[in-house]
């Protein structure tokens, strides 16, 4: 009988003293263009309980995810957030990361964020080298080029002296055609391809062109 007053009493004790973190949001939606380097985020929240909270780790499922925090311990009704960035480099498409919040509280030992960050590229080029044989027939061969959003073609620029270039599309798909002005012998070269977009951003990406 006494064995049950005292975990009665230790039960009653947890529910009436607990810590707990409460999120604004727990998942983060977004989509952004590879342009940029990193994306950053912010989680806010507020301890909700009636005891002070301790975070002890944060782990991510992903090394490209790095999540920061100024302080460990809230007390009750204090706010705090974790912040953070994504690298994107070399990233296209969702990605989906788990960010698990750990703390000494018995009712919430750790706590899930999810981070789904949609990576759009706004230009598509195809290919990015251009090749011809030495002393082969200098047939013209095509740069095709897809923009979505507000990108489109801007400038193009190239050795004319070298290579002849021939520009047509419209809208969000265009061709760029190249052909040596030669094959006799060795060339190269590279077509430098501008884009602008709405805001006046400018991207450029380089085409190699070679007769070898």
């Amino acid at each position: 009988m006494k064995l049950l007053v005292v975990y009665l009493m230790f039960v009653c004790t947890c529910i009436c003293l607990h810590a707990e973190l409460k999120f604004v949001k727990d998942e983060i939606n977004d989509t952004i263009e590879d342009i940029a380097s990193f994306y950053n985020f912010t989680y806010k929240f507020s301890n909700i309980g009636s005891t002070p909270i301790k975070i002890l780790d944060i782990k991510t499922s992903c090394t490209c995810t790095i999540p920061s925090i100024k302080k460990n311990t809230f007390m009750p009704n204090e706010g705090g957030e974790i912040t953070g960035y994504i690298d994107v480099n070399d990233k296209v498409g969702l990605q989906e990361n788990i960010i698990t919040v750990y703390t000494d509280s018995i009712s919430q030992p750790q706590k899930k964020l999810f981070l789904k960050i949609n990576i759009t590229r706004p230009v598509e080029i195809k290919p990015h080298v251009l090749f011809w044989p030495k002393c082969s027939s200098p047939v013209g061969k095509k740069i095709l080029i897809t923009t979505i959003n507000s990108w489109r073609l801007h400038d193009v620029e190239c050795n004319k002296k070298l290579f002849d270039i021939k520009i047509k599309g419209e809208c969000n798909e265009s061709e760029i055609s190249v052909t040596p002005v030669s094959t006799l012998r060795s060339s190269s070269d590279t077509v430098k391809i501008s884009f602008i977009n709405k805001d006046g951003d400018k991207r450029k990406y380089i085409i190699h062109i070679i007769v070898r």
